[in-house]
């Protein structure tokens, strides 16, 4: 019995790494403070395809990153960021599986609190150093990475060690390719196909950079170019909803469509075609797939969730025979189920290709340090010295900011209602984790931060307690030559109140139903 334990063959070498990306990677929501992911779908299998000798591979997948460096998520647990993705993928290649990691695109830029070009480029060729040093293989630009590249956003993506992809931009001027359509990624005698399918830009400031094929047209063209005989074809994408879905339904010869979430996220979903499978954004999870190839590499993937569960218990038991002494009474049934599994999947994965999938959050434990950690204090340092510039800048006689305790004498009301807000305590927030130096945070957690007329010394205990909260300036603009002066309060709009609560750090924000919150009574 225990030999037959011990020739575990392809199906365990797939297997060994599932609970791997999930016993440090994983926590349940409960435990996360996050609402619930969508749960996955159990759908009807497909008819067998011709069957193969089966192979197993991991891919790691991520999108939307959309400029984010740091742990993500202020009303939640935060998670994400370079330094945990970087530990997490480390203890993924660990494992014997072949592996790939592949971003998906809309990467290189921040939100609305992102404040010159200057820090654009900077954060753009910051996070290209970082794909290429957590590893990415293959790499899909998105509308926005266009805008953060500027011009010569061709030749800044060549620079990087990873593969550009994109089979639907043409230049629009000669209709030529502007980058390969497709990869051929090879790694431990497996050879993954990724065919990118960048979207179609809507800013003006990008739309005139490339020029739109059809995506449908686009992807056939590429599976036809791609050689034969490789373990797996997939699409890495960042198509709207409409486009992706035509995609898996209408362009055979893909297993999978990787996707952004593109401005929700649903459960991996079977299409006519291949299964749709978004990531969520902000990288805050990393999407694992465990594959298991038992047809040709563009079969599609499978979605039912028996199969996946099998997979899983597989694992599981395989742990349980490690642990387990051996003359514990437990063990002869324990390998006997485990056999028994074995047998179940290699029935299943004839002619099949059964995949499992888990979105893996990125959260404290991972917060040991990597080699990225040395660039993202540079970057840091570098924005407070920006911050510094902006604040000498000021004009001797321009408007700067005074601080709350300046509007009390005139504005006592108001004063006091804000001290009941949960704006006046934004800075504890960042103090308990520790992040209270950190420009990428601080500059919503405090006022004035790197604004002419305001402060950029974090390391003064006396700046820091002057300027610490959201105040009155915060929203109203500096206020030194009110009243009488000819700079006065600023209307609060909701473009006002996006700098800040954007979709990364304020998910629910709702303008209408948070302004009661914080609006205070009237002056009159």
């Amino acid at each position: 019995m225990e030999r037959c334990v011990r020739r575990l063959g392809v199906f365990s070498v797939f297997v060994a790494l599932l609970v791997l990306s999930g016993c440090r990677g994983f926590k349940s929501d409960r435990d996360s403070g996050l609402p619930p992911l969508p749960p996955r779908l159990d759908e009807k299998e497909a008819a067998a395809g011709a069957a193969q000798p089966q192979r197993s591979m991991r891919i790691a997948m991520v999108g939307e990153i959309r400029g984010e460096l740091e742990p993500c998520g202020c009303p939640t647990v935060p998670y994400g960021g370079f330094v945990r993705r970087q530990n997490y993928l480390d203890q993924l290649r660990g494992g014997v599986a072949p592996f790939f990691h592949l971003d998906a695109g809309e990467a290189l830029v921040k939100g609305l609190s992102t404040n010159s070009r200057d820090d654009v480029n900077d954060r753009a060729s910051l996070i290209l150093g970082l794909m290429d040093e957590v590893g990415v293989d293959a790499f899909t630009p998105g509308p926005s990475d266009l805008l953060a590249l500027g011009d010569d956003w061709r030749a800044r993506l060549a620079t990087a060690n990873f593969k550009s992809v994109s089979a639907t931009w043409l230049d629009p001027i000669t209709n030529e390719p502007l980058l390969p359509a497709s990869v051929v990624l090879e790694r431990d005698g497996r050879r993954l196909g990724v065919i990118g399918l960048s979207a179609k830009p809507s800013d003006p400031k990008a739309r005139d950079k490339v020029k739109m094929l059809d995506p449908v047209e686009a992807a056939r063209a590429a599976v036809a170019s791609l050689p034969e005989e490789l373990d797996l074809v997939v699409a890495l994408s960042n198509l709207l909803p409409a486009d992706a879905q035509r995609v898996a339904d209408e362009v055979s010869g893909l297993a999978a469509l990787l996707s952004t979430r593109a401005g929700r996220y649903d459960p991996p979903k079977k299409t006519d075609g291949a299964p749709i499978i978004e990531t969520p954004d902000r990288g805050r999870y990393v999407t694992v797939l465990d594959v298991l190839l038992g047809a040709e590499g563009g079969y599609p993937l499978s979605l039912d969730e028996s199969s996946s569960a099998s997979l899983r218990e597989l694992e599981r038991t395989r742990l349980q025979l490690r642990v387990m002494a051996e003359d514990s009474p437990a063990r002869a049934a324990t390998a006997a189920r485990f056999i028994a599994l074995e047998a179940e999947l290699a029935a299943l994965a004839q002619g099949r290709n059964l995949l499992s999938i888990q979105d893996n959050p990125l959260g404290r434990e991972f917060d040991d340090e990597a080699a990225v950690t040395a660039a993202l204090d540079a970057f840091r340092g570098v924005q407070i010295d920006r911050a510094r510039e902006v604040v000498a800048s000021t004009p001797p006689a321009g408007p700067r900011y005074v601080t709350a305790a300046a509007c009390t004498g005139c504005h006592a009301p108001q004063v006091a209602y804000w001290t009941y807000t949960a704006h006046v305590n934004a800075l504890d927030s960042l103090t308990a984790r520790e992040s209270q130096k950190n420009p990428e945070c601080v500059s919503c957690h405090t006022t004035g931060f790197g604004e002419i007329g305001g402060f950029a010394d974090l390391e003064s205990p006396t700046e820091m307690a002057r300027f610490k909260g959201v105040q009155c300036e915060a929203c109203h603009g500096p206020l030194s030559e009110h009243p009488g002066g000819t700079s006065g309060p600023r209307p609060v709009t909701e473009a006002t109140c996006l700098v800040c609560h954007d979709e990364a750090n304020s998910p629910d924000f709702d303008y209408e139903t948070y302004l009661p919150r914080a609006r205070c009574p009237s002056t009159n």
